[in-house]
């Protein structure tokens, strides 16, 4: 049984980058969210085992988000995910 992922981001080609590698990788997406409020009801309506979180996201930033999600459920498993080091990645590796 594969892992589920909640992958939080505003910019949709950052969504669709991580939901390709952690797909290959064997995750399965259950949910994405544009915004950080998006992000806490989804992950009381998905309960994934891992959530990806960019930090900067509209309406409700990234860290404020996780701290919603962990008052919720103390164990979530949250990765920050800050956009300009993936973009960073993304452009070395072409």
């Amino acid at each position: 049984m594969s892992h589920t992922v909640l992958i939080c981001d505003d910019a949709i080609f950052m969504r669709t980058m991580v939901g390709d590698i952690l797909t290959q990788a064997g995750f399965e997406i259950v949910g994405e969210a544009e915004t950080g409020l998006q992000a806490v009801e989804k992950y009381k309506q998905l309960r994934p085992d891992l959530v990806t979180m960019d930090i900067v996201m509209p309406d409700m930033g990234g860290i404020d988000a996780v701290r919603e999600i962990t008052k919720f459920d103390p164990n979530a498993k949250v990765l920050i995910q800050p956009s300009r080091v993936l973009e960073a990645v993304q452009r070395v590796l072409g």
